[in-house]
């Protein structure tokens, strides 16, 4: 799971930086569950939440192998995940599908 973690924090902060190339970011907590990871996030004077879905499937089948190797559901070639930023200050989404 930790190798999960790691990359799902890596797609937060490439859409973070791509978002807000900018702006001074601080990742905040991680939180796991469903079909995503959740991590709170302060841009600027902005805290914005940030969720990454990898592969679109829950979490616990990505980790029972459910969908193959890890490195084959984080390449993201059957099924590629999607990393939202949420900024409640403008009430809007930014949405990132991942095809790598």
């Amino acid at each position: 799971m930790t190798r999960l973690l790691e990359h799902t924090e890596g797609r937060i902060a490439a859409a973070i930086a791509q978002i807000w190339p900018r702006a001074e970011t601080t990742l905040g907590p991680t939180v796991t569950g469903g079909s995503a990871v959740r991590r709170q996030v302060r841009v600027d004077d902005h805290a914005p939440c940030a969720t990454a879905s990898p592969a679109g499937t829950a979490l616990s089948s990505v980790g029972r192998g459910d969908h193959g190797d890890l490195a084959a559901v984080l390449s993201g070639a059957d099924a590629p995940g999607q990393t939202q930023i949420v900024d409640p200050f403008v009430r809007s989404a930014y949405r990132r599908s991942e095809h790598s």
